[in-house]
C-alpha cells in the first residue's frame, strides 16, 4: 500500500475520491487543484477508493501529491465489488459511480463527517471552507443539479409521484458531497439507497445520484452553487424553463467566474479530451499534466 504520512495538526479535512484506471488522469487534475488552493500547515486525510488504477498511475498520483504545504495522510482504499453484483455495470456505466456509497464503512469509525469529490473536477478555492460548512443534522450537504433541479425534472425521479414526492422537490448532483458519516452508519443509508437501485434497476437515470436523490429527498442542505459549477452552465440557454433557472440567471456571471469547483460533466468532461473554452481556463488540467518537467508530471 502506497501511503505518504505526516504528523497531523488541528482538526483534519478528510477528502475522499473514487476512481479506476479510466478516471486516474482527471484524478490528477482533481488531487493537483485541490493541494494548491489548500491554506498551509492544513492536516488532510486522503482516501483512494482504488477500483483498478495500475501501479504507474499509482504513482504519478503519488507524486501529485506530494506537497510540502500541507500534512497528508493517502491511504489506498480496495472496494468490496461483490457488493455491486447486481447493480448495473457495463459500457460506459463503470463501478466505480457506485463508490461513494461505500465511504461511510470503508472510511475508519472515527471520521464522522468527510467530502466527497468525483474525478472530473476541477477545484478552485480552498476546501476548508467546504469543510467548514455547517452539516447540522442533514445526512449530506450538495449543491443543486443544473439540468435536473427538480425530482420531476427530465432525467430526474421517474417516479416521484410513486414515492410522494412534491414536483419541486429538490434535486441535487452528487459529484459534490459533504457526508454526515455519523447518520449515514446509523440510519444504514447506503443499504437503503442499494435496495432502492435493485428494486427500480430497468427506470434508472442516474444510478447511484438517482438512489441518494430518492432516500434522501428533503434531508439535505443546500450548498453555494459555486462548490459545484457543472459545465452545463455553458448551455444554460437551453435550460428548462423553472424558477431554478431564474435564480441562476442572477449569479450566473459570478459562476462562470469565480467557481469554487468546476464540474466537467457530459460532453465537456476531462477524460473524454475536449477542447472546448471552458476547458482552456485557470490550470487547463490535461495540458498540465502532460508536461514532462511541469508541476505535475503525466504522460498517456
Amino acid at each position: 500500500m502506497d501511503t505518504i504520512t505526516t504528523e497531523a495538526r488541528g482538526e483534519p479535512l478528510v477528502l475522499v475520491f473514487g476512481s479506476d484506471e479510466n478516471d486516474a488522469m482527471p484524478l490528477a487534475v482533481a488531487l493537483y487543484s485541490t493541494l494548491v488552493h489548500l491554506e498551509r500547515d492544513c492536516s488532510l486525510y486522503l482516501y483512494i477508493i482504488d477500483g483498478g488504477i495500475s501501479d504507474i498511475c499509482r504513482r504519478r498520483l503519488c507524486r501529485v501529491v506530494d506537497a510540502n504545504h500541507i500534512d497528508i495522510e493517502l491511504e489506498w482504499l480496495t472496494p468490496n465489488i461483490s457488493l455491486l453484483r447486481d447493480m448495473k455495470i457495463g459500457g460506459h456505466i463503470t463501478a466505480a459511480t457506485y463508490y461513494r456509497l461505500f465511504i461511510p464503512d470503508i472510511l475508519p469509525e472515527g471520521f464522522d463527517k468527510a467530502i466527497y469529490l468525483d474525478c472530473d473536477v476541477q477545484v478552485e478555492a480552498d476546501l476548508t471552507q467546504l469543510w467548514r460548512e455547517d452539516i447540522g443534522g442533514h445526512a449530506l450537504l450538495a449543491v443543486r443539479d443544473f439540468l435536473i433541479p427538480y425530482v420531476s425534472s427530465p432525467g430526474g425521479l421517474a417516479n416521484y409521484q410513486e414515492l410522494g414526492f412534491k414536483p419541486a422537490t429538490p434535486y441535487f448532483n452528487a459529484g459534490v458531497l459533504v457526508m454526515n458519516l455519523k447518520r449515514w452508519r446509523a440510519e444504514k443509508i447506503s443499504e437503503r439507497v442499494f435496495h432502492y437501485l435493485r428494486q427500480y434497476k430497468e427506470a434508472l437515470n442516474f444510478l447511484s445520484q438517482e438512489g441518494l436523490n430518492a432516500v434522501l429527498a428533503g434531508d439535505w442542505g443546500m450548498l453555494d452553487p459555486k462548490w459545484n459549477v457543472a459545465s452545463s452552465i455553458f448551455s444554460y440557454e437551453r435550460w428548462e424553463e423553472s424558477a431554478f433557472k431564474e435564480e441562476i440567471k442572477a449569479v450566473r456571471d459570478d459562476l462562470l467566474q469565480n467557481p469554487y469547483i468546476h464540474h466537467f460533466i457530459g460532453p465537456n468532461n476531462i477524460n473524454r479530451g475536449s477542447s472546448t473554452a471552458n476547458i482552456q481556463r485557470r490550470y487547463n488540467g490535461v495540458t498540465i499534466l502532460r508536461k514532462v518537467d511541469g508541476s505535475v508530471p503525466w504522460r498517456r
